[in-house]
């Protein structure tokens, strides 16, 4: 670490891993079949989870407004596959809409356990800080 900097994870690169963790998942899992399973799912939250915990405390408003982007842009890149007859606009769009809608139970886990852990670490800063002002 650089002298004056905080310690943990700076927004761009705990965006990074959440990405990296979220594409790593989408190209398993596209890969292996259609759509977004479980191989997106576990690496997604994993990613999710390893950001809250690491995040600078300064750029926690950041890692809330990372998964459902980084959800967004995973889904995107390999969401459901039309087939190659029927490569209209509209397939496309309800291929994505359905892929979002299948695979949002990964998104809300990463939300809620992201909402947990990083509420925990700022009380138990501030818990500190009330102990060493005592």
């Amino acid at each position: 670490m650089f002298a004056g900097r905080s310690p943990g994870l700076s927004a761009p690169l705990a965006a990074l891993m959440l990405l990296t963790a979220g594409f790593v998942g989408g190209a398993i899992d596209a890969a292996t079949g259609v759509g977004l399973r479980l191989s997106f799912a576990v690496l997604f939250v994993a990613g999710s989870v390893v950001v809250a915990r690491f995040i600078r405390p300064r750029d926690r408003v950041a890692a809330f407004v990372m998964p459902p982007l980084v959800y967004a842009a995973v889904a995107v890149v390999f969401g459901g596959d039309v087939g190659s007859s029927a490569a209209s606009l509209p397939n496309h769009m309800m291929a994505l809409v359905t892929t979002l809608i299948t695979s949002a139970p990964a998104l809300l886990i990463a939300l809620g356990l992201m909402v947990v852990i990083t509420a925990g670490r700022g009380i138990a800063a501030r818990m500190g800080r009330r102990m060493l002002n005592r």
